[in-house]
C-alpha cells in the first residue's frame, strides 16, 4: 500500500511538471513522510477537492485512489468525498447518468452510517444535477431540504475536517438555495439568499457570479456588471468561465458587442481547457450570435459547436439513463422505507405481544397469590374458630369447676 501511495505522488509530479501542480509541494512532501492511515487520506482529499473546478483531467485518477484507500481504512468520510469528486467531474462534463449514480452512492453510505454532512452533500449535488437536467422544481426541493436540515444543526459542518473557527457555513447553504430560486425564476427569494451568502463570505468567487446572474435576469445590468467585476480571492476556474459568460450576456443585451465577443472568447478558451461542457455551450452560442451579421461562416462554426455540445448533454438516451438510475434508486429507497416500516411494525407487534404476555403472567401470578391468600385466610379462620371453640370449652369447664367447688363448700 505504501508503494501504491508513492505511485499517486509520482503521478502528480510527472503529470503536472509543466502545469500547476495538482497537489501543492508542501502537502506532497508532508504526505511522503506521513504514516499510511485515514489522516493521510484526509490530507490528500483536502488537497485535491478543488480539482473538478480547476484541473478536471486528473480528478478520476485521484478519486479512484482515495476511494480505494478510504475503503481499506474503513474511512467513510473519505469514501463520501471520493464519490463527491466523481460526481463533480461527471456533472461538469455533462455525463449526468454517472453523476446521478455517484450522488446516490454518497446518499447510500451517508444514510447507512448516519453521516449528516454526507447526506447534506448528497442532496446538494442532486439539486445541481436536477438543475442541469432542467428539473428546477426538484432541484429546489432538494435545496430546501438541505437548507432546513442545516438550520436544525446551526449551519455547521458536522465532520472532522473543519476547526471550530470556520465551522459555520450558512453562506454555503444560502448560495445553493439562492441558485435554486434563480433557476425557478423566483428572483426576490434568489436575491435575498444570494446577498445573505455574500454577507457571509465575500471571498468565494461563485457568490458574486450568482448575484450577477440574478441581476442579469432582473435586467439590472449596472448591478449585474458590478458583481461580475467583484474581486475575490477564493477563485475557481469554473466560476471564471461563468463570470465571463455573465459579462458577455450583459454586453450582448446592452449592445456592447465587441466586449461581448471578448468575454465569450475568454469563457470558451477556459471552458475548453477544463472540459466544462455547459460553459462551452453557452460561450459558443454567444459567439454565434456575435458573428451572425458579421461572418456567416464563423457564426455557423460556433453554432455547430454549441449544437454538438447540446446534443451530447441533453440527448434522449443520456437523459433517459439518468432518469432510470434515479427511478431505480427511488424504488430501492421506497423498498428500504417499506422494509423499515415493516420491521418497526413487527417490533411493535412483538412489543405488544411481550407486554400482553407480561400482563398475562402478572395476572396469573396475582390470581395465584390471591387464591393462596384466600386459602390461607380460610385456614386461619378455621384455626381461629377452633381456638375460639377450645377457649369457650375451657371457659365452660372452668365455670363448671368453680360451680362444683362452690356446691361442695355449701354441702360441707
Amino acid at each position: 500500500m505504501r508503494k501504491y501511495c508513492f505511485i499517486i505522488l509520482l503521478f502528480t509530479n510527472i503529470t503536472f511538471s509543466r502545469a500547476q501542480p495538482a497537489i501543492p509541494d508542501s502537502v506532497r512532501y508532508s504526505l511522503q513522510n506521513s504514516p499510511l492511515d485515514s489522516q493521510y487520506v484526509k490530507r490528500l482529499l483536502k488537497a485535491i477537492l478543488y480539482l473538478p473546478y480547476n484541473q478536471p483531467d486528473s480528478v478520476l485518477y485521484f478519486a479512484d485512489s482515495t476511494l480505494k484507500l478510504s475503503q481499506r481504512f474503513e474511512y467513510n468520510l473519505g469514501i463520501v468525498y471520493s464519490y463527491f469528486l466523481m460526481v463533480e467531474f461527471y456533472n461538469y462534463n455533462g455525463d449526468y447518468s454517472n453523476s446521478v449514480f455517484y450522488a446516490y452512492k454518497i446518499l447510500g453510505i451517508s444514510e447507512t452510517t448516519g453521516d449528516i454532512w454526507g447526506t447534506f452533500l448528497g442532496y446538494e449535488v442532486l439539486s445541481r444535477i436536477y438543475s442541469e437536467l432542467g428539473d428546477h422544481r426538484k432541484a429546489l426541493d432538494y435545496s430546501l431540504r438541505v437548507w432546513e436540515m442545516a438550520k436544525q444543526v446551526g449551519f455547521i459542518i458536522v465532520n472532522d475536517w473543519y476547526t471550530p473557527t470556520n465551522k459555520n457555513k450558512k453562506y454555503y447553504y444560502d448560495y445553493g438555495l439562492g441558485k435554486a430560486y434563480l433557476n425557478m425564476g423566483m428572483l426576490d427569494s434568489a436575491i435575498y439568499f444570494g446577498k445573505s451568502a455574500f454577507r457571509g463570505n465575500k471571498y468565494w468567487s461563485a457568490i458574486p457570479v450568482l448575484i450577477g446572474n440574478i441581476y442579469l435576469v432582473k435586467k439590472d445590468y449596472t448591478n449585474a456588471l458590478k458583481f461580475f467585476n467583484t474581486v475575490t480571492t477564493d477563485n475557481y476556474t469554473v466560476d471564471t468561465v461563468e463570470n465571463y459568460i455573465g459579462k458577455a450576456s450583459v454586453f450582448k443585451l446592452i449592445l456592447q458587442l465587441d466586449s461581448c465577443k471578448e468575454s465569450a472568447l475568454k469563457a470558451l478558451d477556459i471552458a475548453r481547457r477544463i472540459n466544462y461542457a455547459k460553459g462551452i455551450l453557452q460561450a459558443s452560442e454567444l459567439l454565434s450570435f456575435y458573428y451572425e451579421k458579421r461572418d456567416v461562416n464563423e457564426s455557423l462554426k460556433y453554432l455547430r459547436i454549441s449544437n454538438g455540445v447540446r446534443d451530447s448533454l441533453y440527448n434522449a438516451g443520456r437523459i433517459s439513463q439518468a432518469n432510470s438510475i434515479v427511478f431505480n434508486d427511488e424504488l430501492r429507497r421506497l423498498d428500504a422505507i417499506a422494509a423499515e416500516k415493516a420491521a418497526r411494525n413487527r417490533y411493535k407487534i412483538w412489543s405488544l405481544f411481550g407486554i400482553a404476555t407480561t400482563l398475562l403472567i402478572t395476572g396469573i401470578l396475582l390470581w395465584r397469590n390471591n387464591h393462596q391468600k384466600k386459602k390461607a385466610n380460610v385456614l386461619l379462620q378455621n384455626e381461629k374458630e377452633k381456638v375460639e371453640s377450645t377457649l369457650s370449652d375451657l371457659k365452660q369447664a372452668q365455670a363448671q369447676l368453680i360451680q362444683s367447688e362452690k356446691w361442695r363448700h355449701w354441702v360441707n
